[in-house]
């Protein structure tokens, strides 16, 4: 499996209850700071997780991950380029329309994002280092974001979380764990943010996820999702449901995205 680059922009949350917040999903009041949380950054590991993973994009290389969430009468629509131009810093910056579909009610959020790997995971052709012994290896990394709303100022959101990956069986899976904080640009409701999950290479071109989050102060989420790669390494194609723990149906979401990656410096 190819170790792909976070993203750490958004949260799944219930249409019902919205609040300003981060995350191509919805936001409930309760899970509104989970979101923002998560709206700095893909990704998360690749879509269509909300968990962040512990790599970046290979030097020289830009990612533009686009996806639609829906959840009871509301629809998001987002787009984030992300680029490493050499160095060891991945930096983010996109937005997003949310709100009910054809609505004036409907709000421009946006985000920037610096996330870095302090330590990364090895080549899988690299068999002789130590930290790979069993085809385990592991990695850790930082992300800082901001995430604002149209009219609010430059300065919104901002959320800290300390990705965690393991890679096992020689990169055919990839568990995560993420812990993190939000301080809400209201300077209140300072929150903490809590997220494991894990992908499976099925085949060479599929991939099925599986994960768990929540925060402090809010309820915990669900979510599966599959990523099909249209063009190995360059084009895939993602789906993926979510809803939140122990209340089926009650904030059900849905999301279907698209991610393409190319070099842009040799």
């Amino acid at each position: 499996m190819t170790p792909r680059r976070g993203n750490f922009i958004l949260a799944p949350v219930p249409s019902a209850l919205q609040e300003p917040a981060i995350k191509p999903f919805t936001l409930a009041r309760s899970l509104w700071p989970l979101a923002a949380l998560f709206a700095c950054a893909g990704a998360h590991a690749t879509r269509p997780m909300v968990v962040d993973d512990a790599t970046i994009t290979a030097p020289g290389n830009c990612q533009v991950e686009s996806w639609t969430q829906h959840t009871t009468g509301q629809l998001e629509y987002w787009a984030v380029p992300a680029c490493n131009l050499g160095g060891k810093w991945e930096l983010s910056a996109g937005g997003g329309r949310i709100g009910p579909g054809g609505s004036a009610a409907a709000y421009r959020s946006g985000v920037v994002q610096a996330k870095t790997v302090f330590k990364a995971l090895e080549d899988d052709d690299d068999d002789d280092d130590d930290d790979k012994a069993g085809g385990i290896d592991w990695a850790v990394g930082l992300t800082i974001a901001n995430q604002f709303r149209q009219g609010t100022g430059a300065i919104g959101d901002l959320s800290v979380l300390v990705p965690f990956t393991v890679s096992l069986l020689d990169g055919k899976v990839l568990a995560h764990a993420n812990a993190g904080w939000l301080h809400p640009r209201s300077g209140s409701r300072q929150d903490g943010f809590l997220a494991a999950g894990a992908e499976w290479s099925a085949t060479a071109r599929t991939t099925l996820t599986l994960e768990a989050y929540g925060s402090r102060r809010g309820h915990g989420y669900e979510q599966a999702g599959v990523r099909y790669a249209l063009i190995p390494d360059r084009l895939a194609l993602d789906a993926g449901v979510g809803d939140r723990i122990g209340h089926a149906g009650a904030e059900r979401y849905y999301t279907i995205g698209l991610t393409l990656t190319a070099q842009v410096l040799r």
